[in-house]
């Protein structure tokens, strides 16, 4: 299976931690309805890269949106990934 996810991606890392596909931040958990901080770290997936994507900018309704919003910090800039997952 195929899945989809939006993170803050370092520009080099392909794991678990800081910067990688795969990182859970969960100093960023505990007030969405699936997050379980205290016992792991969750991140939102999606069958489609459209869900991941529209989640990441709901937050510029009504606005202009351009390049500079998706840089985080100048070492960490947004990114789509696709993760394949076993059935």
């Amino acid at each position: 299976m195929r899945l989809y996810r939006v993170f803050d991606w370092d520009g080099s890392r392909l794991d678990s931690h800081t910067g990688g596909p795969l990182y859970a931040p969960r100093d960023k958990q505990g007030k969405s309805r699936h997050d379980i901080p205290h016992l792991t770290g969750v991140f939102y997936t999606s069958l489609t890269p459209l869900s991941p994507l529209a989640e990441t900018i709901k937050v510029f309704r009504g606005q202009t949106v351009t390049d500079r919003f998706f840089i985080i910090r100048k070492e960490f800039h947004k990114a789509l990934v696709s993760l394949e997952v076993k059935d």
